[in-house]
């Protein structure tokens, strides 16, 4: 077995994915190889620009590196679950293309960090909110090599969190998806790390993720992530036998269902209509404040909505 598997998912990215591929020469140019184990996986989802050709040519540098080509495309969520059925480490590292392994990232000493962790989740480089006084905390501001336990570190969106292979391969199928395609990383944290309710947080690591102008955030469904997101952790609050772990973030997850709606309608010029209404209303009963308002942003005329805008910016 691999100490540690880093997997990619990749769809039509290949100016994302050429970014992160660029970045292993760190690997490449190390002596890890030598310390530990470890392979790289890269999952083309049936992508339709040069993401095939580009990968077959690319230089790995005698890097560890399997890639597969799908026939079809799985879904976000069908390509991570692939990386997972054939990833061999105990721990997975999940890479968005785009993301970047920076000159301080060692693997040897990651694996000595996570060797510490009694949990099946290990969390990095977002931020900490401590659910009593809602204050937050960003993981610059702990030691470098620190690593604890946290009962309110239990998912995040973004970046994934780096999973024990046989915890991820059991929240896996114990779970049924919720989000589809949006959250299913957050869906296997939060299964993971039910019988313990506590996740790992590490202090520092040198992974940098990008977030190019054009993006799924852009879509004309963009929103929907927010409601997603909201039925996922509301499930699991119901599940964990401290629910108020998730209080806290179910609370402040749909009260950005508005600012996503403008942000959908006003800032990328998406058209919405009856069936964004239907499927924001049957959060209604969760959250009626919230969908009133997502509701009243999605009737409102553009023009008008441009306009207070252009208020807001002026006296803000």
């Amino acid at each position: 077995m691999k100490n540690i598997s880093i997997c990619i998912p990749a769809f039509n990215d290949w100016s994302e994915l050429e970014r992160t591929l660029g970045s292993f020469r760190v690997l490449a140019e190390s002596s890890v190889s030598r310390e530990v184990t470890f392979e790289i996986l890269i999952s083309d989802n049936h992508s339709t620009d040069a993401t095939e050709g580009m990968l077959a040519a690319w230089d790995f540098r005698g890097l560890p590196v399997t890639i597969f080509r799908q026939e079809v495309n799985l879904g976000f969520r069908g390509n991570l679950e692939f990386l997972c059925s054939h990833a061999t480490g105990e721990w997975l590292l999940f890479m968005s293309c785009g993301d970047e392994i920076g000159e301080e990232f060692r693997i040897p000493e990651l694996m000595h960090y996570l060797a510490s962790s009694a949990e099946s989740t290990v969390f990095f480089g977002f931020e900490l909110f401590d659910q009593a006084t809602l204050t937050r905390a960003t993981a610059a501001q702990y030691p470098q090599n620190w690593i604890a336990a946290q009962s309110n570190v239990l998912f995040s969106p973004a970046p994934m969190p780096i999973f024990r292979r046989d915890a991820l391969l059991s929240a896996i199928a114990k779970s049924k998806s919720i989000s589809g395609n949006w959250w299913p990383h957050v869906e296997w944290a939060l299964e993971a790390n039910k019988k313990s309710q506590a996740a790992s947080m590490i202090g520092h690591l040198d992974l940098r993720s990008h977030r190019p102008t054009v993006g799924w955030w852009t879509s004309a469904n963009a929103y929907q992530s927010v409601v997603f997101l909201h039925k996922t952790l509301r499930k699991y609050q119901g599940e964990y036998k401290n629910p108020e772990l998730l209080a806290f973030p179910v609370r402040r997850t749909i009260s950005s269902l508005p600012a996503w709606v403008f942000q959908t309608k006003i800032v990328h010029r998406n058209r919405l209509g009856l069936s964004d209404i239907g499927f924001i209303a049957h959060e209604f009963f969760s959250a009626p404040y919230q969908v009133t308002c997502a509701v009243v942003l999605i009737v409102c005329p553009a023009w008008m909505l441009k306009i207070v805008r252009k208020i807001f910016r002026r006296f803000s």
